[in-house]
């Protein structure tokens, strides 16, 4: 049995565990020896038992590369210029509306409308009003020195 100190050092990254699956596969192991190989070097690192089997069948049905293959997931369709001029025009009108309340409104996700408002407004909430976001970096660094020059006196 390995040290738990060289267990440490043995934390790959989910690719490399792939690559070395394929490496014992053109070894000829079988896929029980592939696993208490894995098990006996990466310890609780080590993909479980299904990931192991699931990726040998992948490996010996043809597949080449052992990256992720690109998923397209959710297409981000209602973050669009219609949509973000209509919650601003609602939080210009009134600065006290909530998330939930915009977002029922234009029958929007609570996600996206807090997405909107937040990043592509740039608008923060303080003392339940939406305030726009207008302290830059710069800004905020000469702000920081001037309170402390006032704390040091």
């Amino acid at each position: 049995m390995l040290s738990s100190a060289h267990m440490l050092m043995c934390k790959i990254d989910r690719n490399e565990k792939r690559v070395v699956i394929k490496y014992l596969i053109v070894k000829c192991l079988s896929a029980a020896e592939i696993s208490g190989e894995l098990n006996s070097v990466l310890g609780d690192n080590a993909p479980s038992d299904a990931t192991i089997y699931r990726w040998i069948a992948e490996f010996q049905h043809g597949r080449k590369l052992t990256e992720d293959e690109h998923r397209s997931g959710r297409p981000v369709d209602v973050c669009t210029d219609e949509n973000v001029r209509h919650v601003n025009d609602m939080i210009t009108a009134d600065r006290r509306l909530t998330v939930r309340y915009v977002a029922a409104c234009l029958k929007l996700s609570y996600g996206t409308t807090h997405h909107v408002i937040t990043n592509a407004l740039g608008y923060n909430k303080a003392c339940a009003r939406w305030v726009p976001r207008m302290l830059t970096p710069e800004k905020n660094k000469v702000r920081l020195a001037t309170s402390r020059d006032d704390l040091s006196l």
